[in-house]
């Protein structure tokens, strides 16, 4: 029911082209397609982008060849900074997704859009301090559930809802790379939740339904 879910990354989509883009006085708009890559580790760091719908994944690739996901930036949030001249990370769309790209320069020279950026950049970094937390302190359990609960605020539910759909952006091996498990780990996890009735299949196969948003966020260790 929870089993492995095989979404490889298409490689043989190009990678960002001037005719996928839309330029605009504010930036440069992208439509871009799931798994496409936005940049590479390596790549030069001359753009940053705003994620406007959709999500990338940020990740690298250990010397062993096994992937970190290190961060999940959704609507609202920034990527593509990078304390040097290239970019650190690989950068690639999970969803659909439409970023708004600037030139890195761009900042020098607007104060509004420097503004933006950083009370973006507030939101973002709190939001990945909660992650190390879950990393560095919370079992297998609860940092899945954890997640779902994330994943629920960006639904829009209302937040006194008792129960919800929660799409999920991530294959089951995307999870496993974002929350430091391993896919066995991951999908005997969400099979337990299942059988306890705290998660529940959704109405499409990349949905969870939870039935108990209060009983959920209790095992997760989560405050409301």
């Amino acid at each position: 029911m929870f089993g492995q879910t095989a979404l490889a990354v298409d490689r043989s989509f190009p990678r960002m082209r001037a005719t996928d883009a839309r330029q605009s006085y504010s930036g440069t708009v992208l439509n871009l397609a799931k798994h496409r890559s936005v940049y590479l580790a390596g790549d030069d760091a001359d753009r940053i982008y705003e994620v406007e719908s959709g999500a990338v994944m940020l990740s690298r690739i250990l010397d062993d060849g096994r992937r970190q996901v290190v961060e999940i930036v959704f609507p609202g949030g920034i990527c593509g900074l990078s304390s040097g001249d290239v970019y650190e990370s690989c950068c690639e769309t999970l969803t659909p997704t439409v970023l708004r790209s600037f030139k890195k320069t761009d900042l020098a020279h607007s104060d509004t859009l420097r503004s933006r950026i950083v009370e973006k950049l507030q939101s973002q970094i709190a939001r990945i301090h909660d992650h190390t937390v879950s990393l560095g302190r919370k079992t297998a359990e609860e940092r899945v559930c954890t997640l779902i609960l994330r994943l629920r605020e960006l639904e829009n539910v209302r937040a006194d809802a008792k129960e919800c759909s929660v799409a999920l952006p991530m294959t089951r091996t995307e999870i496993a790379d974002y929350l430091g498990l391993t896919l066995e780990t991951v999908c005997r996890t969400l099979s337990d939740l299942n059988r306890r009735k705290l998660v529940q299949v959704g109405a499409k196969k990349s949905e969870i339904r939870v039935p108990n948003v209060e009983r959920l966020r209790q095992v997760a260790h989560c405050d409301a």
